[in-house]
């Protein structure tokens, strides 16, 4: 779903040195299953989303969750017309 499709966007914008960021970014889905989140757990993901007086930023959870906001009116559209067909039957 969304929030996995969110977590790969984040893995694959996430900047490569050793991978571990990559490797951090995991998905939370609530217990009813209908919402979730993806995030980085790995303990400089804040510093290379947002950078430090030291280093620039190099963003990829928030493209990540901007390429999210952008699918969600398609995937609502989908779902619904999905739904409106089987009520239909």
């Amino acid at each position: 779903g969304e929030t996995r499709e969110t977590a790969d966007d984040m893995r694959e914008g996430a900047p490569r040195d050793t991978g571990a960021l990559a490797e951090s970014v995991q998905e939370e889905i609530d217990a009813g299953g209908l919402t979730g989140r993806a995030v980085a757990t790995a303990r400089h993901a804040t510093f290379v989303e947002h950078g430090t007086e030291d280093t620039p930023e190099q963003p990829f959870a928030q493209p990540a969750a901007e390429r999210a906001r952008r699918r969600f009116p398609r995937r609502v559209k989908k779902e619904t017309g999905v739904s409106l067909r089987k009520l239909a039957r």
